[in-house]
Order: structure tokens, then sequence, then C-alpha cells
């Protein structure tokens, strides 16, 4: 899902962009409607792409020994929260641009980016709190990587992630997938 989410990710930042730009050229008034049923269009069409890829790689970690004590629902749930704010973060990345060119050139390496405060909670996780942990999972990279972290670890305990263990950490910090 990370990969796709890379992939396709990007592939919404020049449309929405350049759907942005077209909206406020000057003479642009009478196609504002069809920019933004453009921009849903785009939205839909990556969401869709990104929900299937979920769905099939949901279904290829629990039925293969992967995450073989998961309840694949609550790992399709996980994943399809990550698809679904990253499209949310593609969006809102393009929004800060106004060119379509300069918003695909930053907001991929901004998006590579949101993923290296997962890096220093992982030199640092004996130091953190949930707290910072929290405010660290506002980016989905980062929510991702510890939301697979605590899938991981009760996958080594052979109990998985299921219904009644959603809300307890693995750790004595209080975070835990619920908090991603």
């Amino acid at each position: 899902v990370a990969s796709a989410s890379a992939l396709n990710a990007p592939r919404c930042w020049p449309r929405c962009s350049s759907e942005r730009q077209r909206r406020t050229s000057p003479h642009s008034s009478p196609r504002i409607s069809a920019a933004s049923r453009a921009s849903s269009s785009s939205s839909c069409e990556s969401l869709l792409l990104l929900t299937l890829t979920v769905l099939v790689l949901s279904l290829i970690l629990v039925v293969g020994p992967i995450f073989a004590y998961s309840t694949w629902f609550l790992l399709f749930l996980l994943l399809e929260l990550f698809a679904v704010a990253t499209v949310s973060e593609a969006f809102l990345m393009s929004a800060c641009f106004s060119r379509a060119k300069l918003a695909t050139a930053c907001a991929g390496i901004l998006y590579f980016c949101s993923f290296v405060p997962f890096l220093f909670i992982q030199m640092r996780t004996d130091n953190m709190g949930g707290g910072a942990k929290r405010a660290a999972s506002l980016l989905p990279p980062t929510a991702l990587g510890l939301g697979a972290e605590i899938v991981v670890h009760y996958e080594q305990k052979r109990v998985g992630l299921q219904w009644h263990n959603l809300a307890s950490g693995a750790a004595c910090d209080g975070f835990s997938v619920l908090s991603c």
C-alpha cells in the first residue's frame, strides 16, 4: 500500500494543481464547475485504485503466512484509512502550490519527508511518550509505520490484531492502533 500510494499520490498532485491553476486564471470563470468536477473525479479515481489495492493486499497478508493471526477486516481498515489520508494529504499539498510542475516536484519530496518522524521515533522509542507519537501520527506515512509496528508486535505474540486488543498498546505509553 505504501508503494501503491507513493506511486499514485504524486499522480494526483499535478491534476489538482493544474485544475486550480485553470480556475484562478482570469478567463476561467465559466470553467469553474468543470474544474471542480475534474478534481473530484481524480480523487475518486485515486481512491478507487487504492481501495482495490488495499483489498487485495489485506487478503494476501492474512491468507498468506504473514499476518496469520490478525483479522483481515482490521488490516483492511488500517490500510484503507492510510489510503484516504494519503489522497487527502495530496490534495492539501497541491493547494499550497500555484503551478502544477512545482507542485509535482515539491510535493513528492514533502511526502517522502513525512516518513522521517517515524525514523526519529524508532531511534528514541524508549524516551517518547504517547503524545509525541500521536502528534507524529498526523502524517500518514508515520501513522502507518507506527500502526504496522504494533500489528507486528501482536503477530509476534501469536495474537494478531483483533477487536479486543484494538485499543490496547504494545508499550506502556498508551499508544495503540486506534491512536494512529
